[in-house]
């Protein structure tokens, strides 16, 4: 069993890539958090088998379409902002190192080699995102590692 980070910062960019090489990427489970990030768990598979489980820290178009409200926003307000955003425009970024478990050899080497930068229509909201007091931080820690870990199927 391997764990490890990877500085990804464009998500969707990152499973074009994986998409590229033959791994199909499957979104598990997803949450949105209190400070209006994300927190997603993927599976990624090869020929059909689970090769890795990523957990995932991140900002998207939402995030920076709440941004833009008032504090006292309706709840109508908030419905319609998040429903008006363009579903082929959805940039994802990682506030954070995502973390992946793994037992093959090839994906840490596939995942080693990925280079990537912020999307430039995400660079202030991420800016605005690391510099925010309501700020979730370190979602993803060792004992994030560890739960995926005991939990990753044989």
């Amino acid at each position: 069993m391997m764990v490890g980070f990877a500085d990804v910062k464009d998500l969707n960019k990152f499973v074009e890539y994986l998409s590229s090489v033959g791994i199909d990427v499957e979104e598990y489970t997803h949450v949105v958090l209190t400070d209006s990030s994300e927190l997603e768990v993927m599976v990624c598979r090869k020929g059909g088998q689970d090769i890795a489980h990523l957990v995932v820290h991140y900002i998207d178009t939402h995030y920076a379409a709440l941004s833009k409200l008032r504090d006292d926003a309706s709840d109508r307000e908030i419905l319609e902002a998040l429903f008006l955003v363009d579903k082929k425009d959805i940039w994802r970024i990682p506030v954070e190192p995502l973390i992946f478990v793994t037992r093959s050899y090839e994906f840490v080497r596939l995942v080693g080699m990925y280079r990537d930068d912020v999307p430039e229509e995400g660079k202030r909201y991420l800016e605005q995102y690391l510099s925010s007091p309501l700020t979730v931080v370190k979602i993803i820690n060792v004992d994030s590692l560890l739960t995926i870990a005991y939990n990753f199927k044989d």
